[in-house]
C-alpha cells in the first residue's frame, strides 16, 4: 500500500520524479530542493487527497529561514511525483495549535 512510509523509503533510495511545474515554483519561491525532500523526510502530513484512485500527500516543511511550506507529493506508481511547492496563504490556511490547518469555508 503506497502510504508516507513508501514514500519516504522511495524518497530515501532517489527514486522518485520532481515535475516542470515543482521546479518552477520551487525557483519561484527561493525553495531548494533539500528543504522539499527534508519535508517529505520528517513525515508532518497536513493532508491526505484521493480523488478517482490518485492519491496526494500535502506535508509541510519549513526553509533555512525557518519560513513554512507544503509540497504536494502524488503516491503514483511507478514514482512519487512531486508535483508542487507551495507557501501558506494565510486566507486559506490557520494555525491551529501550533498545526496548519485549512480553513474551511
Amino acid at each position: 500500500m503506497k502510504d508516507l512510509g513508501w514514500l519516504q523509503k522511495q524518497v530515501g533510495e532517489k527514486k522518485y520524479l520532481v515535475s516542470r511545474h515543482a521546479n518552477q515554483r520551487m525557483r519561484e519561491r527561493d525553495l531548494l530542493i533539500q528543504y522539499v525532500l527534508q519535508a517529505i523526510a520528517e513525515g508532518h502530513v497536513l493532508e491526505t487527497q484521493t480523488k478517482k484512485g490518485d492519491k496526494k500527500l500535502l506535508l509541510e516543511g519549513r526553509d533555512d529561514k525557518g519560513i513554512p511550506f507544503y509540497v504536494v507529493v502524488a503516491l503514483s506508481e511507478p514514482l512519487p511525483i512531486i508535483v508542487t511547492v507551495c507557501r501558506f496563504d494565510e486566507e486559506v490556511w490557520q494555525d491551529v495549535e501550533g498545526v496548519k490547518k485549512r480553513r474551511r469555508s
